[in-house]
C-alpha cells in the first residue's frame, strides 16, 4: 500500500493537524470515495427524520431522534474510515494489516454509544467522543481485547490531550461544514431557485464526504502520537527495527 505520513515524534497540535491532512492526501481517493458513499447513506437515513421534525419551540424533543441518528451515523462513518486509515498506518509501520471484523464491530459499537449518549443532552456525548473515540484505531493498530477501555486509559494517561485534540478537530470541521453548507445553499438559491430539500442533502453529503475522512485520519495520527508520548512507541519501533524484532509485537504491546 506504500508509505503514509505518520508521527515519528511528539508533535504540536498544529503539526498533528498537518499530519492528519497529509495522511488523507496519501489515501485521498479511497478515503473520500468511501466517505461520499457513507455520507449519502447517512442523508438517506436522516431524510424521514428531518421531514418529521416540528418547530423547535413547539416540540424540542422531536429533534432528539434526528440528533441521535445523525451523530450515530457520523460516528459510524468516521470509525469505518479510521479502520481503513489505521490499516494503512499499521502496514507503513511494518505491521500486518489484520482482519476487518474487529474494527467494523468496534465502529458499530462506537456509533451506538454516540447515538445513546447524544440523547442525554450533550455532556455524555462530549465525554464519550473524547475518551472512547479512539477505539477503532486501537482495534486496528493495537489489537487489544478491550478497545474502549484502552482508548480511555491512553487518553487519561496523556492528560486528556488526545481527547481534547479530537474534540478540537470535530469543532473545527463542524464550523467548516456549516460555513460551506450555508454558502453553497445561498449560491444555489440565487442561481437555480431550488426548493427541493434533496439538493440540501446533496450539499451535506458532499461536505461530509470530505470531513469524515479528515476526522478519521486525525483519529489515527492522534492515537499514534499519544502512544509516542505515553508509551514511547517511536523508541520501541526504532529498537525493533534495529534488532529485527517484528513490529507487530511492539504495536500490540499495549503496556
Amino acid at each position: 500500500m506504500g508509505s503514509v505520513a505518520l508521527p515519528d515524534r511528539p508533535l504540536s497540535v498544529g503539526e498533528l493537524l498537518d499530519a492528519a491532512v497529509e495522511l488523507l492526501r496519501t489515501r485521498a481517493k479511497p478515503l473520500i470515495g468511501i466517505g461520499l458513499i457513507l455520507a449519502l447513506l447517512e442523508q438517506g437515513a436522516l431524510a424521514p427524520l428531518w421531514a418529521a421534525r416540528q418547530p423547535f419551540w413547539e416540540a424540542p424533543t422531536s429533534y432528539l431522534p434526528w440528533l441521535a441518528c445523525g451523530l450515530g451515523f457520523e460516528s459510524l462513518a468516521i470509525g469505518l474510515l479510521a479502520g481503513y486509515a489505521g490499516r494503512a498506518a499499521r502496514i507503513s509501520l511494518g505491521g500486518t494489516p489484520g482482519g476487518i471484523a474487529a474494527p467494523v464491530l468496534t465502529a458499530v459499537l462506537v456509533a451506538v454509544t454516540a447515538a445513546v449518549s447524544s440523547l442525554l443532552f450533550g455532556v455524555p456525548w462530549l465525554v464519550a467522543y473524547a475518551l472512547l473515540g479512539f477505539a477503532v484505531p486501537v482495534a486496528v493498530i493495537d489489537r487489544t481485547g478491550n478497545s474502549f477501555g484502552r482508548s480511555a486509559r491512553l487518553v487519561l494517561a496523556g492528560s486528556l490531550r488526545a481527547g481534547m485534540i479530537r474534540l478540537l478537530g470535530y469543532c473545527a470541521w463542524l464550523g467548516i461544514r456549516l460555513a460551506f453548507a450555508l454558502a453553497a445553499k445561498t449560491l444555489l438559491d440565487q442561481v437555480f431557485d431550488l426548493t427541493d430539500p434533496l439538493y440540501v442533502a446533496a450539499i451535506w453529503a458532499l461536505i461530509n464526504g470530505i470531513a469524515y475522512p479528515a476526522l478519521a485520519c486525525l483519529d489515527v495520527v492522534a492515537h499514534l502520537e499519544n502512544r509516542i508520548r505515553v508509551e514511547g512507541l517511536d523508541v520501541e519501533l526504532g529498537r525493533a527495527r534495529a534488532t529485527g524484532r517484528p513490529a507487530d509485537d511492539v504495536l500490540r504491546a499495549g503496556r
